[in-house]
């Protein structure tokens, strides 16, 4: 690594932005994001049902205002507490909430360039064990892995992290400055070394070694220079927003230069290198907002606006066949619905009753040869579906679409179904057996949606596509020779120009159409709400295709060591940025699960809403078509195409579909591969 230049030391935001919000709460850490803030810091502790919380204290009074140890509390009473903060802010906060280590996790995901260090607090780790309350944070941060620390006073939590997770690293918080200290420190080997202010020696003395040091806490510019000049490089602050603010803090001029290697060096914006990772581990070739203007190409052949499946789906199609490509992301890959859909690689079932025979048998289709493309990525698995005496789906319905779904999927072996004896249905984790008439099997897939989508865009780019991000698209105009487009990036307006542009906004396609001139007619859509809540434990037998009570089919499923149930399906009409699991759609899902598996923790540990795109329509959305919708501003000669609806197992054949009708408009060119053959990686395994 050559030479760096730094001009004033990186700052962590301790506990979020806490001298104006309370400490450990998703306010306090977006109020930090917002101000700049590039490394956050949490503290975690676990219920006495093993949840994991942000909490600081074991005691529950200073945040809450309520006593209780929340080793000892179950998490359900936990979280429906306050997390006010009271003695600093009176009712100020009273609504605000406590939060999951999970949920977390989940909101912080929209920020990859934000690393997280997750502080597991001693009192757990006395309550729970070294093993078990490492695992249970672990899992939690499964999904941010990528961005995350895993910090502790405790010396043996961190080094048992290293050991179940060795891609994380850790670092260690000090009590006391002393040999012995250096000593464990020099055994652990951390990435990171915390210590307090207070515990520093006048000396100032650095221990020499391979980790980056951080003081907790400086909450003045002059005293975080002070520590900058004596060789501590980050520091935690209560004030973020103020020393972002503050000019003298943030126009320093260059004081120090270090010489260190890539391992060395924290990156407080992974943004500004070529190479990143980018959404839970995906190392992409990334054209970021932090780049020159110049790294975008003057003229593309195809530009994708939109980073979710169908749009790196296209991406991935044009470059097979030829075409220069550039995709536009607002916020990264698999923002939207393509990371918050139900993870299945299936025909579906369900669109036989709707005689989408066309659909289920593309699909079907799709599915076998994703098992061929990602074996990594799509796993064959087991689906069961019980049916009742109160089920209104009698047993021979089912017999027959499962009939038929086998015939579309080309009778194969592994493809059949079967009714499962009455001898196995004590092995059905726990399904409820009461008026149990029948149990069928069949076999469908089950993917990572977000991993799948990364996995996609790294192929295109792999064929030479270029990810632009967060790139925000501005306008198009429509001229005789292609299109003349402006997004911004990195707060700059860039143009370029596309033969043709395909909008794969998702639910925000209709106002992408808004932005281009001549005027494109939006399409006639509803956004539909899906919600999904994940509950403790595994199902270790399969999926269970389930009917509510409003005959609706939803799915009980094993996801990340955890039981997922969804999804659930409403009409949206805000702005899709603000789509949130509501109550009624929790409790909805909840009282499935309970029904049908009475003896499990239906606890509620995590929760997300997606949006799917339907074709409007009066009626419940269960029952509308789920046929993409390709339109164009001109059949003959069209230079925009967008996207409406889809479904995740078809994104490959929608690429396909979307490149056959774009050769109208686009120049021949020779094909370099096919999607057909292509194999898919899981990207956090390069």
């Amino acid at each position: 690594m050559t030479t760096t230049t730094t001009h004033c030391p990186t700052l962590i935001a301790h506990r979020g932005a806490s001298a104006r919000y309370p400490e450990n709460t998703i306010i306090a850490y977006q109020a930090a994001i917002d101000a700049g803030a590039k490394f956050v810091e949490l503290d975690v502790q676990l219920t006495a049902d093993k949840v994991a919380v942000l909490h600081h204290d074991v005691d529950l009074q200073r945040m809450t205002g309520t006593p209780g140890d929340v080793t000892k509390t179950q998490s359900a009473d936990v979280l429906k507490r306050p997390a006010a903060f009271s003695e600093r802010f009176g009712d100020k906060f009273a609504d605000n909430s406590l939060c999951t280590l999970s949920d977390f996790a989940l909101w912080i995901s929209k920020y990859p360039s934000v690393t997280a260090f997750v502080e597991i607090k001693k009192e757990s780790v006395q309550a729970f064990g070294v093993k078990e309350t490492a695992a249970i944070v672990l899992a939690a941060i499964e999904p941010i892995k990528e961005h995350c620390v895993v910090i502790s006073f405790h010396d043996g939590v961190i080094a048992e992290s290293r050991n179940q997770a060795p891609e994380i690293p850790i670092g260690w918080v000090i009590r006391h400055y002393n040999d012995e200290s250096q000593r464990r420190a020099n055994e652990l080997k951390p990435k990171y070394l915390f210590c307090s202010t207070k515990r520093i020696p006048e000396d100032r003395k650095v221990w020499p070694g391979d980790w980056q040091w951080a003081l907790y806490n400086t909450d003045t510019a002059a005293e975080a220079m002070d520590y900058f000049r004596s060789g501590f490089d980050m520091l935690e602050t209560n004030c973020i927003v103020d020393l972002h603010a503050d000019a003298n803090f943030s126009q320093q001029p260059p004081t120090k230069e270090l010489s260190m290697s890539n391992s060395q060096i924290p990156n407080p914006n992974p943004d500004d290198v070529g190479t990143v990772d980018l959404s839970f581990g995906t190392a992409f070739n990334v054209n970021s907002a932090n780049e020159s203007a110049s790294t975008v190409n003057p003229h593309y052949d195809v530009l994708v606006i939109g980073g979710g499946i169908h749009g790196v789906g296209v991406a991935q199609a044009a470059a097979a066949d030829g075409y220069s490509v550039a995709v536009l992301e607002k916020s990264r890959i698999a923002e939207g619905t393509s990371s918050r859909s139900s993870k299945l690689i299936h025909g579906g079932l369900r669109y036989l009753e709707s005689f989408e025979i066309s659909l289920v048998w593309e699909s079907l289709r799709e599915r076998e040869l994703l098992f061929k493309l990602a074996p990594d990525l799509v796993k064959r698995q087991s689906f069961f579906i019980p049916v009742y005496n109160r089920t209104s789906r009698k047993p021979w319905m089912m017999k027959l679409g499962l009939l038929i779904y086998t015939i579309l999927a080309g009778g194969r072996k592994n493809t059949r179904f079967r009714t499962v004896p009455k001898s196995e249905w004590d092995t059905l984790d726990g399904l409820d057996q009461t008026n149990l008439k029948r149990v069928l099997q069949y076999w469908d897939g089950q993917t990572n949606d977000a991993a799948l989508t990364r996995a996609v865009m790294q192929s295109a780019q792999d064929l030479g596509a270029d990810l632009f991000y967060p790139a925000r698209f501005q306008n198009a105009t429509i001229q005789d020779d292609g299109v003349d487009v402006e997004f911004e990036l990195g707060g700059q307006s860039v143009k370029t120009k596309a033969q043709v542009i395909v909008n794969a906004g998702g639910p925000w396609a209709n106002d992408i159409l808004a932005g281009i001139t001549p005027t494109v007619e939006p399409f006639a859509v509803d956004n539909i709400q899906g919600t999904h809540i994940e509950c403790p434990g595994t199902i270790d037998k399969g999926c269970y295709y389930v009917e509510a009570k409003d005959k609706r089919v939803v799915f009980v499923m094993p996801w990340q060591g955890r039981t997922m149930i969804g999804t659930t399906e409403a009409k949206f009409t805000d702005d899709p940025d603000k789509v949130t699991p509501l109550d009624e759609e929790v409790a909805y899902l909840k009282e499935i699960y309970e029904n049908h598996f009475p003896g499990r923790d239906s606890t509620v540990i995590n929760k997300w809403t997606g949006l799917r795109v339907l074709p409007a329509a009066t009626g419940v959305a269960f029952k509308r078509s789920r046929e993409t919708q390709l339109p164009v501003n001109d059949t003959s000669k069209p230079r925009v195409l967008s996207i409406f609806g889809g479904k995740l197992t078809g994104y490959r054949a929608t690429g396909e579909k979307v490149m056959k009708i774009l050769k109208r408009t686009l120049p021949t060119k020779t094909p370099v591969a096919s999607t057909r053959e292509l194999p898919l990686k899981d990207p956090s395994q390069s």
